[in-house]
């Protein structure tokens, strides 16, 4: 959604460097779920899964 674009994006651009290890990966999962969680908030989902990967 352009709502979880923009988190994502909000993250990188307060993040100097965003690296692919598993700090950097928890940052994107964070902004992630802080979007998903406002979809639920709105009735717009009823659950969700965040699946993430290990660097």
């Amino acid at each position: 959604s352009a709502g979880m674009a923009t988190e994502i994006a909000t993250g990188l651009v307060e993040a100097a460097k965003v690296p692919f290890t598993d700090d950097g990966i928890s940052i994107i999962e964070g902004k992630m779920r802080r979007s998903l969680a406002r979809g639920v908030r709105n009735g717009l989902l009823s659950a969700y899964t965040v699946t993430v990967p290990k660097a």
